[in-house]
């Protein structure tokens, strides 16, 4: 099951505010190379998602269960098949030990095919944990502990005790020789001596005392030591082993339909532990798998602090995790060259009182099983078996209010004229020169207003019914 939210989940902006702008300035690009052509591909962070982001930020902050571990949550605003936009929320890793929660995105699939070596695994690694506690604990290493620093305590005392007593006879031997003479000198130097010497087996006496205690014990512990340095390798090359499988077995969607393993995608053979678990790889495989189009994302920290990661603070896609599957995710998706509006539905903005309409009704249903149609929707609906994962092509004449994120970095410097762009030079053929006229034109919506009509939208849709083909391309003109 996969639940959808309405933007009046998580903020209380209607999607007519503001003239509906999204937002063409973003704080921030999930961006990758496309593995097919190479485009540079970008899904953008934008202040209406991090305002919804907020608004998540709210609902975790009413629940004392999502302050007990640190980790990043994030929001992906996607566009319905049939226009409307909706929102999808995400966790890192595990949420108080599930992968699968309610009302969040699930994992990315596979898992369940190497479910069985799995446990197996864990099995393992929980017995490893349990005896390398049990090593650690043992009476013979705190006994052994205990001992060597009562001894080295009573090896300090016996050395000061000696070091005053050879200043002394130091200082006795200086004075017999100048005050003593022939055998009378001898026998006092001889009888000090004798004092040093006797010092001295005090001082191995002790020592070997020592030894004959601790030595032992000191062999148990290092027994001990070595099975754990045994212990501790053998986890991690069972983790290492398990997590091999599983990057294997984790497959992930884009919007071509193409299917990847995460092992694939991954540019060496050692891939970070967590690979895959991560808030943008699973919002991103969700979106496609259920035919959703993308338009912003933003993932931010909360719980308690760990390294540089403060709550309540966006930041971007891991380097060494996420940053290599970019490029394949956003894969697919129609390239607009802007981050668009999104639509004035009905469910929200058909009357003058459509604000408070959805509202209200965004408060009478949380849950309700999502059967197809265009009806107004409830405020939080749910997929049951989701949508078959299809190729987003773009489209040239139908209503894309709801626009994309995803921005090929070309032709960025082509300005808003004036008037609809002129014809080609005469060595262009005039279905290419059509072609390219109608991707330029749709461009142009967000960037300037076209003088010979009031509005983008009645000026676009104007266009394209007086331009169905390019032999009546001079009419723009």
């Amino acid at each position: 099951m996969l639940t959808l939210h309405p933007l009046l989940d998580f903020t209380e902006r209607s999607i007519d505010e503001e003239g509906g702008s999204i937002d063409s300035s973003p704080s921030y690009w999930y961006e990758g190379h496309c593995p097919k052509s190479a485009d540079l591909l970008r899904l953008p962070r934008t202040r209406m998602s991090e305002e919804i982001a907020r608004g998540l930020m709210q609902y975790l902050a009413a629940d004392d269960s999502y302050d007990r571990e640190g980790k990043m949550y994030g929001i992906l605003l996607v566009e319905m098949p049939w226009g409307e936009q909706r929102i999808l929320k995400a966790f890192s890793g595990l949420l108080n030990g599930s992968s699968v929660v309610d009302g969040w995105v699930p994992p990315i699939p596979g898992r369940s095919r190497v479910a069985l070596t799995e446990a197996r695994t864990l099995a393992q690694l929980e017995a490893m944990k349990q005896e390398l506690i049990a090593l650690n604990q043992l009476p013979q290493r705190q006994e052994y502990a205990a001992l060597l620093s009562e001894f080295e305590l009573q090896l300090q005392v016996l050395n000061a005790r000696h070091r005053n007593c050879k200043q002394q006879r130091d200082e006795q031997r200086q004075l017999s020789s100048q005050t003593l003479a022939g055998d009378t000198l001898l026998i006092a130097l001889e009888k000090l001596n004798q004092e040093s010497r006797l010092e001295g087996i005090e001082c191995r006496q002790l020592k070997r005392q020592r030894d004959a205690i601790l030595q032992p014990l000191k062999k148990i512990v290092e027994a001990a030591n070595e099975r754990m340095r045994v212990l501790k390798q053998g986890r991690k090359e069972l983790s290492r082993q398990l997590q091999a499988e599983m990057h294997a077995a984790y497959t992930l969607v884009n919007f071509l339909g193409k299917s990847r393993s995460i092992q694939e995608l991954m540019p060496t053979n050692s891939i970070p532990t967590g690979t895959g678990d991560c808030c943008a790889p699973k919002l991103l495989h969700c979106a496609a798998a259920n035919n959703l189009k993308p338009l912003a994302m933003a993932e931010f920290w909360w719980g308690p602090p760990s390294g540089d990661k403060v709550p309540g603070e966006f930041y971007g896609a891991c380097s060494d995790r996420c940053q290599p599957l970019m490029g394949f995710l956003l894969s697919g998706l129609p390239q607009n060259p802007i981050v668009s509006g999104p639509k004035a539905y009905p469910a929200f903005t058909s009357s003058a009182n459509s604000k408070s309409l959805s509202k209200a009704s965004s408060k009478k249903s949380v849950n309700q099983s999502f059967n197809g149609g265009i009806e107004s929707l409830p405020t939080s609906q749910t997929f049951r078996g989701g949508l078959e994962a299809q190729p987003l092509l773009p489209t040239t004449h139908q209503n894309n209010h709801g626009g994309t994120g995803i921005l090929p970095v070309t032709d960025r410097s082509w300005g808003a004229p004036d008037r609809c762009p002129t014809p080609t030079p005469h060595n262009s053929s005039k279905q290419s020169w059509w072609n390219g006229h109608l991707a330029r034109y749709r461009s142009l919506l967000g960037r300037a207003r076209c003088p010979s009509h009031k509005s983008q939208k009645i000026c676009w849709n104007e266009h394209l019914a007086s331009h169905q083909s390019p032999g009546n391309a001079a009419n723009c003109l």
